[in-house]
């Protein structure tokens, strides 16, 4: 503990308690807590919980705790207690504290005592420890209590604890419903700078465990001299396109195979639905080339990498075919779910190679390309670990990754939103809504043909459905590359705001709501940078942002939300997709709308996508 020196204010001296202040902290915290005498401050337990809030043994413990303390307030020129409170060191880094037995005499309440004493409190921890955050429990149904700590910085987490029934040495509950809502508050709110750097840097929704990968590339049989692979011209939306390039890395460690770094397909800039162009665009027009290199070579160190074919050993002696293969050749006839032998496809693969006439070797190499197929390879075949970690070989462009980070950065500001950027997702932060209503979504899948969601209203209805699920989300972050779309959804819901706030007999889920939506464009204060980026690196923020929020919902027919909810089911306590609903995805942090009948077809996202 620190030396208990007492801290001064102009009215309030704040020290450590020690044994010999036992006689009057136990008064004070149950006058604080308990019976009619607590009912003289602005809040109390007293209807809630009877009996004494803690014995003697249990405050000496407090006391004497190794990584704990009491901390006493006294009056200028007094020497008894006028409020009180516990903070202790809750994990073995000392980042985090927990804050607790708050008591301000009843009679002295509403004046800025308990605002001192915590504050104090936060300072004691930053100073003693270390801490980085502060967290604390309230009983669920203290709605004012809770407002309190919310005004100060304090968020709910949404996670519950048990109330202790049946321990009466700390009090005897009057209530069967009791639990505890666990509060958090960042106590190194970091700089714009700071947080800009730490946002961008964070790796969702985590850094990439090289471990599982290095397994399964381990167990290829070996890679050989002679064989080169490369991936040109993937084609499609941001999801697809890293989908394809990871399923072509993939069949590389299976073969065996050397490759060119990936390249893509640009999108054509006058008709986003035309997506198969003859623009051939860098691995680096919507990732990190760098990046990709450091980790494959670290994930699978027998692949060897090269920028260009020419680079590869004695590539003007190769072998005359000009190769040619798509990932599920072997199986042309597979299940909707993938392909049923990935772990023989080497073996595949080298009875084709011996029916082309061709040997690899070192001096006469064999080039190989692999076309573009459709979500055929079933990409929990690896197993969790590896399916959660290998789709981190691919990191965004770094400049997408400083605009999501402003984009967050603005969003806390702005709104107060507590949005700590060291963290993968902040609770009771903003809700994200992906609406797939573009010009080349809607003529691809048409409400006609049995695309439900293709409907407008269908589509923002599903959303409204689920943003009422979660009255602490006012903040509605929307991606769209139809800005027309994102206005209608914001009058449309600005109209239910105001139909439910005015109903007096049946108010509706959204009375009394303040919501605001925004999208990218309004939150950058330089809207000529994101205006300048093409439509596929524009959606690289919007995937980063939406990778990060509290709550969110997108369509079944699109790999762009299937992309961030499988990304985000990595932190789910469910290990199944399909939990809390009919939904074809729904966990505690996302939503894939509808039912299989909702759409004309299902495509094997959940299966054929790597998060």
């Amino acid at each position: 503990m620190s030396d208990p020196t007492a801290q001064q204010t102009p009215s309030l001296s704040i020290r450590e308690a020690t044994p010999s202040d036992l006689p009057s902290l136990q008064p004070l915290v149950q006058k604080a807590y308990r019976g009619d005498a607590s009912r003289k401050g602005w809040t109390t337990e007293a209807d809630l919980v009877a009996g004494q809030r803690i014995d003697a043994p249990g405050l000496l413990s407090k006391i004497n705790a190794p990584l704990g303390a009491v901390l006493l307030a006294f009056p200028a020129g007094s020497d008894e207690p006028v409020a009180c409170c516990e903070v202790v060191c809750r994990d073995d880094s000392r980042q985090v504290a927990y804050f607790g037995l708050f008591a301000v005499d009843p009679e002295r309440q509403g004046g800025g005592l308990g605002k001192i004493v915590l504050q104090k409190a936060e300072q004691y921890v930053k100073d003693t420890w270390g801490a980085a955050r502060m967290e604390m429990t309230v009983i669920w149904i203290r709605e004012e209590l809770i407002a309190w700590y919310e005004r100060r910085g304090y968020s709910r987490t949404g996670e519950k604890r048990p109330f202790p029934y049946g321990e009466p040495e700390n009090g005897l509950p009057l209530r069967d419903d009791l639990y505890f809502d666990v509060l958090v508050k960042d106590l190194q709110r970091p700089t714009d700078a700071n947080f800009i750097t730490q946002a961008a840097a964070v790796e969702f929704p985590s850094p990439i465990d090289y471990a599982p990968i290095q397994q399964a590339c381990g167990r290829n049989g070996g890679f050989r001299d002679g064989l080169l692979f490369t991936c040109e011209g993937q084609h499609g939306g941001v999801g697809m396109v890293r989908n394809q390039v990871l399923k072509c890395v993939r069949y590389a460690m299976h073969a065996g195979a050397a490759i060119v770094v990936p390249s893509m397909s640009k999108r054509n800039p006058k008709d986003i639905s035309d997506i198969e162009t003859i623009y051939e665009a860098p691995l680096e027009y919507l990732f990190d080339r760098n990046a990709f290199v450091k980790h494959l070579t670290a994930a699978c160190p027998g692949m060897h990498i090269y920028d260009t074919k020419d680079e590869f050993p004695h590539y003007s002696d190769r072998d005359p075919h000009n190769l040619t293969l798509v990932g599920d050749q072997f199986e042309p006839n597979h299940p909707p779910e993938g392909i049923q032998h990935p772990r023989e496809w080497r073996q595949f693969f080298d009875g084709w190679l011996d029916g082309q006439g061709v040997q690899v070797s070192r001096e006469k190499p064999v080039h190989v390309r692999i076309d573009q197929a459709f979500l055929e390879y079933p990409v929990q075949d690896d197993g969790r670990a590896f399916a959660n970690e290998y789709g981190k070989i691919l990191s965004f462009r770094h400049e997408t990754r400083d605009l999501a980070a402003r984009v967050l950065l603005e969003m806390r500001n702005k709104f107060n939103l507590q949005i700590d950027p060291s963290r993968p997702i902040n609770p009771d932060t903003y809700y994200g809504a992906h609406l797939r209503l573009e010009k080349d979504a809607v003529e691809a899948w048409t409400p006609e043909d049995g695309w439900r969601f293709s409907n407008m209203k269908d589509q923002f209805q599903e959303q409204f459905t689920n943003l009422a699920r979660f009255p602490g989300l006012n903040v509605v972050y929307v991606a769209s590359g139809n800005l027309t779309i994102v206005e209608l959804f914001r009058q449309e819901l600005a109209r239910r705001v105001e139909v439910d706030s005015s109903s007096i007999d049946s108010p509706g889920p959204y009375k009394g709501r303040k919501i605001t939506v925004v999208t990218k464009h309004d939150l950058l204060p330089d809207k000529t940078v994101i205006d300048s980026l093409p439509f596929d690196q524009q959606a690289l923020v919007d995937f980063l942002v939406m990778f990060r929020a509290s709550a969110f919902m997108g369509v079944a027919h699109s790999s762009f939300p299937w992309n961030v909810a499988l990304r985000r089911h990595e932190l789910s306590s469910y290990e199944s997709i399909a939990n809390e609903g009919t939904d074809l995805l729904r966990d505690e942090l996302s939503v894939i709308m509808g039912k299989r009948s909702d759409y004309h077809h299902i495509d094997p996202f959940a299966t054929g996508l790597w998060p």
